[in-house]
Parts: structure tokens; sequence; C-alpha cells
């Protein structure tokens, strides 16, 4: 999206998404950016029930930790093309 921001706009870096190749490598890394307007909040749980933050919190924490499994297996399964590729 390209447009021209108002006045009372600014861009805040909502995060980072890794872009892959076919080939399962990142290729680039494109900045994710929101438009927010002044005296709104940036704080995606500022209208959240106390509930409602703890499942998101929780959610956050499981989902940090599959990526992390995802990550390890993705190392070792490169490992192990090194490997068999060197053999």
């Amino acid at each position: 999206m390209s447009r021209i921001l108002q006045p009372n706009e600014k861009l805040v870096m909502a995060g980072v998404l890794g872009v892959r190749a076919p080939g399962g490598e990142v290729i680039e890394n494109v900045e994710l950016y929101e438009i927010v307007r002044d005296g709104a909040t940036t704080d995606p749980c500022a209208e959240l029930t106390a509930g409602e933050r703890a499942a998101c919190k929780e959610t956050v924490r499981f989902m940090a930790a599959e990526f992390g499994k995802y990550v390890r297996g993705t190392d070792a399964l490169k490992r192990r093309e090194k490997r068999q590729k060197e053999a």
C-alpha cells in the first residue's frame, strides 16, 4: 500500500516478516508498519480484559516454544544435509 500520511498520522513498526525462498532459506526480512493517529494507543493489549491478556500471554508462550522447535529442527536438517554432501 502506498499513500501520503496525514499530519496527525505516523508509522509505527509492528514487526518483521522473514520472506523465504522456495528452498527454505530466508531471502529477505521485510519490516511491517501500521499507521497510527495521534492520541491512538499502540499497545495491542490496551482494550483486553485480564482474562484475555492471560490467554494472549499463554498463546505467545506456546507459539514461541513451537517456533523454537521449528528452528532447532531446521538447523538439524541443514547440518544433516551438509554432512551428507561432505560424505
